[in-house]
């Protein structure tokens, strides 16, 4: 790996980290929402009883804005897995891309962050950017992920449009900055030897299908 490369790793690691930060604030104001929920009924019941319609719908209004946006696509209660799928997640449906999740992980589960925000991060960029390719309408992308007591096994499925490329056995990107989407998916390999794991793609009738198995991924 080369100077640049690891240049680019240690700015995106950085990245991750600024973003567990800011998404974990996220998290906690929604989780405080909803705590608050019944203080809000009790609020609107109180300004229906007083007539106070104009409140009410204002009232009414924030929260349902709130909710719309604060949606949680992931939200097994273990912020490093949550924080990553959530925020792109985001970024996915505003491209019109449908995002289903299938988790299942310890909420206290503590895992190598830095490594699991780039894996997951990689992995989520580059299923966004090939469903972003197919028709308007039936764009999509599934996560499923299984954890243990020590291994963890992830599971990223999305449409693609075209044929894949391959070189010496490995694929290869069709993007205009394939070699920085190359470091990407050598990234996904490199963590994925970090813990002895294993990495499998398949593709057949337009899907393509990523499966890691990392072991000992916990700290």
């Amino acid at each position: 790996m080369n100077r640049a490369e690891r240049e680019w790793i240690k700015k995106q690691s950085q990245h991750y980290a600024r973003l567990n930060d800011e998404l974990g604030k996220y998290c906690s104001e929604m989780r405080n929402f909803k705590h608050d929920l019944k203080q809000r009924y009790l609020l609107e019941q109180s300004y229906l009883q007083q007539g106070r319609y104009e409140q009410l719908e204002q009232c009414y209004a924030e929260g349902i804005n709130m909710l719309k946006n604060g949606r949680l696509t992931a939200n097994t209660g273990n912020s490093c897995i949550d924080n990553i799928i959530n925020y792109k997640a985001v970024i996915a449906e505003q491209k019109g891309i449908e995002v289903g999740t299938d988790l299942t992980i310890a909420c206290d589960a503590a895992l190598h962050a830095p490594d699991i925000y780039s894996l997951l991060g990689n992995l989520l960029d580059n299923a966004i950017e090939a469903a972003e390719r197919t028709e308007e309408g039936a764009r999509w992308l599934k996560v499923k992920i299984r954890a243990d007591d020590s291994n963890m096994l992830i599971v990223m499925e999305n449409p693609y449009r075209g044929s894949l490329q391959r070189e010496k056995g490995r694929y290869i990107s069709t993007k205009e900055d394939g070699q920085r989407h190359g470091v990407g998916l050598k990234i996904v390999e490199d963590i994925a030897a970090k813990y002895q794991g294993e990495v499998q793609i398949q593709d057949a009738e337009q899907i393509f299908v990523v499966k890691i198995l990392l072991y000992d991924v916990y700290c």
